[in-house]
């Protein structure tokens, strides 16, 4: 009889787990059909960068190879994710790549939290915090931050397995958190700066615990170094491993230092200003140094969190640039920090323990819910305002062109590309942001212009008088301006 009590208590409690994990898939299938430019049946044109990505991604079903093909400055795994989406089915391909990623950090938030306070109510509540952070922090979608969350939590999963357990920690553990460890590095490696003391504080654990400190730290190694080597393999083969370290690293250290210090402070003060920001440092500073949690091994986790946190925190909000998603990678913390509230009331009695927790759950949805909902529905709005501004330039391409012809195009709008079906007459398919000399990039794009021929270019209106010198414009006549273009027509063709 007891034994059948254990199993049918054992077993109700994975139903429940599986409802939560369903809850989760369902909500997160919601929110990228309502806000993901890349739904299947959606007319809004995507982003930026993902429209870079897209293009990079595509091309290389053609035979293309980032780096020494066309010119981006992001880690390789990200054109392998768009390349993998565009050969399901294309934009709606990336979709579901996207809806299984946010699937498995929702779920990844309910188990990291559950791992802190053992209460599917928080933990359900947690993650529900974490998703209103991505829908206020998505911007379009399809970005290196999005793809690098789940591993960025998984990791901080395995840091709160391993400094909670009082049992020897798998190996397995370590593998995955190599494997995380990479993954992260191959789409945007200053993001590694997030995970350095945790995994500085679970190898000083597993020292003084006794833990095979040595093989535990191969088998992260290892995890580390397999995925590591068969993408630098890859592009070793294909002759652009130097291009990619000089496009990926190189030129993102010059693109982090470009900035001045008036930049910097004011995409630290953009940053600190969040509201999500001040609760997830205020909470980790309690638990790290208030008492309130009775367990030690609390007080030590937490304190690595913060220092993570931290760290990550002042290299991704003093680089300049105060653009939005780059805060997809507070998410994780935010769940973390959000998760040890029932353990910080616990010392309360239980009307002073409702209470509070109502204060917060108001808090939540005032801060964080509503203001991401109303931000996500204004951004969708806006897109699709600009989406009928976009498709009189992108017709007027099209009735000048045929499918895989070459174009040239002066600015940042992969996007033409991709829904006019022309791909770039140059290996600098755009021009990126932050670049404060744009000559050697103009006599780079002149000279393979002059050598392609391209029939059309495409000129940024802040770019012509600077770009459009006299032997442009006696190969070139002026055709037209749409959605802050110049178009350029080849005189003899």
């Amino acid at each position: 009889m007891r034994n059948s009590f254990l199993n049918a208590r054992h077993f109700d409690r994975g139903m429940k787990r599986f409802l939560i994990w369903v809850s989760l898939l369902i909500l997160s299938i919601v929110i990228l059909a309502l806000l993901s430019p890349l739904r299947p049946g959606n007319t809004i044109i995507s982003y930026t960068d993902s429209s870079v990505f897209q293009y990079i991604g595509s091309s290389m079903l053609d035979g293309a190879v980032p780096y020494r093909d066309v010119f981006d400055h992001k880690g390789p795994l990200i054109y392998f994710i768009n390349c993998l989406g565009w050969m399901l089915h294309g934009e709606s391909g990336i979709w579901l790549i996207e809806v299984i990623s946010l699937t498995v950090c929702a779920i990844l938030w309910f188990e990291l939290a559950y791992l802190v306070n053992g209460s599917n109510s928080a933990s359900l509540l947690s993650s529900l915090l974490g998703l209103s952070a991505f829908i206020l922090w998505i911007e379009g979608g399809n970005l290196t931050e999005e793809y690098c969350l789940p591993f960025l939590t998984t990791i901080l999963l395995v840091y709160v397995a391993t400094i909670k357990t009082k049992k020897p920690v798998s190996f397995y553990f370590a593998f995955i958190t190599g494997v995380s460890c990479a993954v992260v590095f191959l789409i945007k490696y200053n993001a590694l700066l997030f995970v350095i003391p945790l995994i500085s504080s679970e190898l000083i654990k597993l020292h003084f615990d006794g833990s095979s400190f040595f093989k535990y730290a191969c088998c992260g190694v290892i995890g580390f170094t397999l995925p590591t080597i068969a993408v630098a393999a890859w592009l070793f083969s294909n002759g652009a491993l130097e291009e990619c370290f000089r496009d990926y690293f190189l030129f993102n250290l010059s693109y982090a230092g470009s900035a001045d210090l008036i930049h910097r402070l004011a995409s630290l003060s953009g940053f600190a200003n969040c509201s999500a920001v001040i609760a997830t440092f205020a909470l980790l500073v309690i638990s790290s140094f208030s008492g309130l949690l009775k367990h030690r091994w609390a007080i030590i986790l937490f304190r690595g969190v913060l220092a993570s946190f931290l760290i990550g925190f002042v290299s991704t909000s003093t680089t300049g640039y105060a653009f939005g998603h780059y805060a997809l990678f507070f998410i994780p913390f935010i769940v973390v920090s959000f998760s040890v509230v029932p353990g910080l009331l616990c010392s309360y009695e239980y009307p002073i323990q409702r209470l509070i927790s109502s204060l917060v759950i108001i808090l939540m949805l005032v801060e964080f819910v509503f203001p991401s909902i109303e931000t996500a529905m204004s951004q969708t709005m806006r897109s699709a305002d600009s989406t009928a501004n976009q498709y009189i330039l992108i017709n007027q391409v099209r009735d000048r062109t045929s499918r895989g012809e070459r174009i040239g195009i002066v600015g940042n709008s992969c996007w033409i590309y991709l829904h006019t079906e022309t791909v770039s007459a140059s290996s600098i398919a755009y021009l990126p942001a932050g670049i404060v000399d744009f000559t050697p990039w103009f006599n780079s794009l002149h000279d393979d212009f002059e050598e392609s021929s391209p029939k059309l270019v495409l000129v940024a209106d802040y770019y012509v008088d600077s770009f459009c010198n006299d032997s442009f414009l006696q190969k070139y006549s002026f055709i037209c301006n749409a959605h802050g273009f110049n178009v350029y027509e080849l005189r003899f063709s």
